[in-house]
């Protein structure tokens, strides 16, 4: 049974759910984390550690506004990784988030010479075996260019450009351009 609990300061893994922020995503990707930890005790993000039954096994890092759920960060523990947690997690959090549109960025396919190609196909892959379909649009943050997926919708760069903006807040979103272009329709 997977359930979800909201990180904080007191709950027993949150050391383990740092550490694996910290070597699960490449540091230009990375927010820091005292800043994530701030942000999810306001409206508008939600940072939960995942369980399976009472045994901790990841995390997943959610900015929301209204009908739209951005996954900006999604870890498995890499002791629990392939051996189908992922989708489990996944079908779980789509029903906390019942009735809403989902996305997410992934790095880009289409780039040439990756060093992870076979990475970013599998990571791929496993999105569309959740549900998840391609939109006709990328996220740019912080100069890093991904490819962005959804499931439950389409999501329009407009939803995503106010959302972040709201995240942000004024003087960050200053500092820190994120854009969403495209159509935000799925590919055909």
């Amino acid at each position: 049974m997977i359930c979800f609990k909201k990180v904080t300061k007191q709950i027993c893994n949150y050391k383990s759910v740092k550490e694996l922020y910290l070597s699960a995503f490449p540091a230009v990707e990375r927010v820091p984390f005292w800043l994530l930890m701030k942000k999810s005790k306001n409206d508008g993000a939600d940072f939960y550690a995942i369980y399976d039954e009472e045994k901790w096994i990841g995390l997943i890092y959610a900015i929301t506004d209204g009908e739209v759920i951005y996954v900006y960060y999604y870890a498995i523990s890499e002791k629990e990784r392939g051996h189908g947690i992922g989708v489990a997690v996944l079908d779980e959090f789509k029903n906390l988030y019942n009735g809403k549109r989902i996305f997410l960025a992934i790095e880009q396919l289409e780039e040439e010479n990756a060093p992870n190609q076979k990475q970013r196909m599998s990571r791929y892959k496993f999105y569309q075996r959740c549900g998840f379909l391609r939109l006709n649009a990328k996220i740019v943050e912080a100069k890093i260019t991904f490819d962005v997926m959804a499931y439950g919708g389409e999501v329009n760069p407009e939803s995503y450009n106010k959302m972040m903006k709201k995240y942000l807040g004024k003087i960050m979103s200053h500092f820190i351009k994120t854009e969403m272009k495209g159509s935000g329709k799925y590919f055909k």
